[in-house]
């Protein structure tokens, strides 16, 4: 306490409860004309009328808002230009509920082929599970509302999978091809772009209850979900380069919370593997009796732009491939190579609101949109 003040002024403390955990003494200033008022325990979420409302980070919770600081940078990157999915944008713009005539269209589609009660009575016994999906409650939004919403933005994407599969592997499928949405050349990516927004997400069990349902009905042998995705979601690829089929393999048997997530975990190094929970040392082009010299160095860690390089005798050469996969060997720099056209930042801006929202997601474009 500062010496300065009036020693003839009395001042009293209390001891405030934060979240029930830890403690702060607080000294309380008594106001000129009334007592000092005693100061009650109060938990930091209801400071400020804010209640007793979730905080908006973390809770278990997969599908997130996109951060601000994030989304400051460039705001038209994370909202959807054609079709919205999810709770977040319910109430949104025009272009978005224009789009859901054509969700209903392959919701009535697939209901021709099945009960369309066993695929609403499984939505309603996930509708709770499914809330505690997204970051925020939607009180406001009606169970029977919700469940509809699951309904068609669930089966509208496993639709809309298998049909592409259809067109894409057996090329001659009639029903694939009269599809207008398929037929429309510009309308398959910009859907497949929306389809990746962090907010303009669904809880994958939901998907794959409906494609487990439906494929049951359709009583057909069809790829895994996972891999019906991910080739839906090849041609935005950065690295253009085609996913192998051993990956897929892979991919196809582990569990992800939505597709964003899917889809960022096709990119690795080739030094480990999708699952591998051991980094590859950044280091690990040095030997090992050189470590010791390069842990003093100031800045190690930062990678030189490549006119340093060159000038230091680092060649660099031009390789196929994942755009994570660089090697260096013999002082050679072999890196594939990023194609970037008009979707390449948007698709970065995606994979990064991903990686800053989700701790156990590897940050490899963050890292590299940080070193550029």
């Amino acid at each position: 306490m500062d010496e300065s003040m009036n020693d003839d002024v009395s001042y009293d403390s209390v001891n405030i409860t934060i979240d029930d955990e830890s403690t702060t003494e607080v000294l309380i200033l008594p106001d000129s004309n009334e007592e000092s008022e005693k100061v009650q325990s109060t938990p930091a979420a209801q400071i400020n009328g804010f209640g007793t409302q979730e905080p908006l980070i973390g809770g278990g919770s997969p599908i997130f808002r996109v951060p601000a600081h994030v989304r400051g940078v460039e705001m038209g990157a994370y909202t959807p230009k054609i079709v919205r999915i999810g709770p977040f944008y319910q109430n949104d713009q025009p272009n978005l509920r224009a789009f859901e005539s054509q969700k209903k269209r392959f919701l009535a589609r697939l209901q021709t082929r099945m009960n369309s009660k066993v695929l609403e009575n499984a939505m309603k016994e996930m509708e709770e599970k499914t809330r505690k999906w997204y970051v925020e409650d939607f009180e406001g939004m009606k169970s029977d509302d919700f469940v509809q919403m699951m309904l068609l933005d669930g089966c509208f994407i496993v639709e809309l999978l298998r049909l592409y599969t259809m067109k894409t592997s057996q090329g001659n499928d009639q029903e694939a091809l009269k599809e207008p949405i398929l037929k429309t050349r510009w309308m398959v990516p910009n859907i497949c772009r929306d389809l990746l927004l962090l907010e303009n997400q669904i809880p994958m069990f939901v998907l794959q209850k409906i494609y487990d349902i439906t494929a049951i009905f359709d009583n057909e042998a069809t790829d895994p979900l996972n891999k019906l995705a991910l080739r839906f979601f090849q041609p935005l690829r950065p690295g253009k380069d085609k996913l192998e089929e051993h990956v897929l393999n892979t991919i196809e048997k582990q569990k992800h919370p939505h597709l964003l997530a899917l889809f960022h975990s096709t990119f690795h190094n080739s030094q480990g593997n999708p699952n591998a929970s051991v980094q590859t040392p950044k280091c690990s082009c040095l030997k090992s009796d050189n470590l010791s010299k390069y842990e003093k160095i100031p800045g190690k860690g930062w990678v030189h732009n490549a006119k340093t390089l060159t000038y230091a005798g680092v060649q660099f050469e031009r390789k196929s491939g994942n755009f994570l996969d660089i090697e260096y060997k013999n002082k050679k720099l072999k890196i594939p190579t990023l194609f970037i056209d008009e979707g390449t930042s948007t698709l970065l801006r995606k994979l990064i609101a991903y990686e800053q929202s989700d701790g156990s997601a590897t940050p490899y474009f963050s890292s590299c949109c940080f070193l550029g």
